[in-house]
């Protein structure tokens, strides 16, 4: 008869230890996961601003001249400046009708943005004005737009760009051909 063997278990106090070393560990990344995703989330939200400001000056760059400033305002930027998202129970984002903001007759098209915009509550300035005291003054118009939109939550008035968090302006010169009267 051969002898019984020795069992051999773990004590409470390596028990302890191994808890307390996975604990040590599992923290720190739950931190570093937790802090990518937000991290991630605002980055995602800074291009698509980017883009949604990108947007317009591309928009700008191709429309008639007369479209773009009528000597008082610009209906063009009367037409891209708005919140992206309207109000409601659900967040809903906007369509733009770009014809008509564009005088391009033969572009009828809307511009529809994703779900994926909504939870950001993007608001959308547009401002253009003529460009004075440069040698070209009145070739030349300054295009800016400023996107305004916010972190995770919603903006008490969906229609004021105040009540927004973040913020980026981009600007740029237009120059046409003729000569127009500012």
């Amino acid at each position: 008869m051969t002898a019984p063997r020795s069992v051999r278990g773990f004590t409470f106090a390596e028990i302890v230890v191994a808890v307390a070393i996975v604990t040590i560990v599992a923290v720190p990344v739950y931190y570093l996961l937790t802090n990518t995703k937000v991290g991630t989330a605002k980055a995602i939200n800074y291009l698509r601003a980017m883009e949604l400001a990108n947007e317009v000056i591309e928009w700008a760059n191709i429309t008639p001249y007369e479209k773009l400033w009528d000597g008082i305002k610009s209906p063009f930027a009367q037409g891209y400046s708005d919140s992206l998202v309207v109000a409601g129970t659900t967040p809903k984002a906007t369509a733009i009708q770009v014809s008509a903001n564009t005088g391009w007759k033969d572009l009828a098209t809307k511009l529809e943005y994703s779900e994926q915009y909504n939870s950001a509550f993007f608001y959308r300035k547009v401002e253009i004005k003529p460009v004075a005291g440069v040698p070209y003054q009145g070739y030349l118009l300054e295009v800016t737009v400023t996107v305004s939109w916010n972190e995770g939550k919603a903006p008490a008035i969906i229609t004021d760009p105040a009540d927004r968090m973040r913020k980026i302006t981009l600007s740029c010169l237009l120059m046409h051909e003729r000569k127009m009267d500012y």
